[in-house]
């Protein structure tokens, strides 16, 4: 049996265990170069890269237990691949966000720089074919045919009657009707051109300019009609005059409402403001009694409709009372009688005179004296009034007529005597007219 208490540890028969430390794994740094531990630490951290890493440790002690030789997945290459794909794809969606970002950028610019084309009273064709369409004679002469080739556009009015508008329009039609290329159409554009619009034409084709540019450019330089403010400033001073009828002031109005809604886009917005402002002009523009009748009618129409009532409807429903308010604007229509050619307004006023100064001096002036004598004489004439002679007109027919000539007419006209008054077999005699009285003398 053992007695006392435990010796010290050199001595005792029973010693505690003594605790082993864990086993300290090499560290990833030691082990992989900096780049591979780079991308070893990326794959644990991330989400699907975690995944990944537990199911190759599976792998590889399922491995293990079967007593495989070796796995073909290796840790440090799983983890570079996926490092190298991650950052791919985000190589890839930065570029896709770079490249939005220019295309709406540029998109922004050619908004900008295309806002004319808002606005335009002549839009452009839009449809053209990829390939050349005049490929033989007999297709050329077909264009020929449609495209304008016996009136050409010059940009002068003088040396042409198509106006630009009407240039530009018959083109569109023919190319919507044709279907030229690019080239051809500009070809086409070219022939049918002359003088400063050709060379023009020709020089925004050599600069590599696009249709709508061209198009925009024939505009700016040879388009003479009305703006948009100048139109609307005439139909706020338009009054129908008494020499005018209602159709020609629908007409009027129509021009000059169609210019004035050309400052907006093309669409619903232009339309409408073109029929509210030709509908309150030919109202305002009216007699009282004719503005009356219209503008009730105006609003009857667009109660029944549900809407404002556009301007064609208008004028239709104005049939009914057209040969009443013509009469109404011959009695009652407005007295403007000149324009005013420098804003194109008609105004209302008096006639206009002229004065010119008379001089009643006898004497030339300054500058006519020092002229030549010898064309250019100044004189002086004076005349003495004849006296008034208190004569009878009673002709004395023991008289010869060369005695009885001055008695022929009364001082303050022209009337034969009693004797010859009325009378056609009075006898005529020819000759000079005084140059005092202007009376003709026998």
């Amino acid at each position: 049996m053992f007695s006392g208490s435990r010796t010290n540890s050199t001595g005792s028969l029973y010693e505690e265990p003594t605790r082993s430390e864990p086993r300290r794994e090499p560290s990833v740094e030691r082990l992989y170069s900096p780049e591979v531990a780079a991308s070893i630490q990326f794959t644990k951290e991330h989400p699907i890269g975690a995944i990944l890493l537990k199911l190759a440790q599976d792998n590889t002690a399922l491995a293990n237990k079967a007593k495989l030789s070796g796995v073909a997945t290796r840790i440090d290459d799983l983890c570079t691949s996926f490092h190298t794909a991650i950052q791919l794809e985000k190589d890839e969606i930065q570029h896709k966000f770079n490249r939005t970002t220019e295309d709406i950028e540029n998109s922004i610019i050619l908004k900008e720089l295309n806002s004319h084309t808002l606005n335009s009273s002549v839009n452009p064709p839009i449809n053209f074919s990829p390939t050349p369409t005049i490929t033989s004679p007999a297709k050329l002469a077909e264009v020929l045919k449609i495209f304008p080739r016996n009136v050409k556009f010059s940009g002068s009015k003088q040396d042409s009657n198509m106006a630009v508008t009407e240039y530009l329009n018959t083109l569109k039609a023919a190319q919507d009707q044709c279907l030229l290329s690019e080239q051809e159409f500009l070809d086409r554009m070219l022939a049918a051109s002359t003088g400063l619009a050709h060379e023009l034409i020709l020089q925004w084709k050599t600069n590599g300019e696009d249709i709508p540019t061209i198009y925009h450019n024939l505009l700016i330089n040879f388009d003479k009609r009305l703006t948009a403010e100048d139109a609307k400033s005439q139909l706020n001073n338009y009054r129908i005059q008494k020499s005018s009828t209602l159709a020609k002031a629908e007409s009027q109005i129509m021009l000059l409402a169609g210019r004035t809604a050309s400052a907006l886009p093309e669409g619903p917005s232009r339309t409408a403001y073109y029929n509210l402002e030709a509908a309150n002009t030919i109202i305002r523009a009216l007699p009282s009694n004719s503005s009356t009748v219209v503008n009730n009618l105006y609003n009857q129409i667009s109660a029944r409709l549900g809407r404002a009532a556009t301007f064609a409807e208008l004028s239709r429903a104005m049939n009914l009372y057209r040969v009443s308010i013509d009469k109404d604007i011959k009695q009652n229509g407005s007295d403007l009688t000149f324009r005013d050619k420098k804003n194109g307004v008609k105004v209302s006023g008096l006639k206009k005179f002229t004065a010119y100064q008379i001089s009643a001096s006898g004497q030339d002036d300054e500058h006519m004296q020092r002229r030549d004598s010898r064309h250019h004489t100044s004189m002086q004439v004076s005349f003495t009034p004849r006296p008034k002679q208190h004569i009878s007109y009673k002709r004395d027919n023991n008289k010869s007529w060369s005695e009885n000539r001055h008695n022929r007419y009364t001082p303050g006209g022209n009337k034969y005597n009693n004797k010859y008054a009325n009378n056609n077999n009075a006898p005529s005699y020819k000759g000079n007219g005084c140059s005092l009285c202007g009376n003709r003398v026998l």
